[in-house]
């Protein structure tokens, strides 16, 4: 079922952030794409995980709620997995507004 206001695929975007740590372990934030739903859903389904991100009200939430939310955030922000030494562990996102604090990827 689409919604009002909600696009139909995330507003994907060409933005890689990298960055080297000690001993040359690399971190990157690639773009969030539609192929990463069962990436987003697994850890969204993790009671144990979700109480760290959002607070202990929420213990899961269903595959269409997490399409919903990343669909509508890819309006006015850039969607990242974030990877560190090529596996991915988790998820953030810059808004548009911000992209200012970020002169390196403008």
């Amino acid at each position: 079922m689409r919604r009002k206001g909600i696009p139909e695929r995330i507003q994907e975007h060409d933005y890689v952030l990298k960055s080297t740590l000690d001993e040359n372990k690399e971190v990157r934030l690639r773009p969030l794409t539609e192929k990463d739903w069962n990436l987003l859903n697994r850890w969204n389904t993790d009671p144990g995980l979700l109480y760290f991100t959002e607070e202990d009200e929420v213990e899961r939430y269903n595959p269409e709620e997490v399409k919903m939310i990343c669909r509508l955030v890819s309006k006015n922000a850039y969607i990242f997995i974030i990877e560190f030494e090529g596996e991915a562990i988790g998820e953030c996102w810059l808004q548009k507004m911000n992209l200012g604090a970020c002169p390196s990827i403008i």
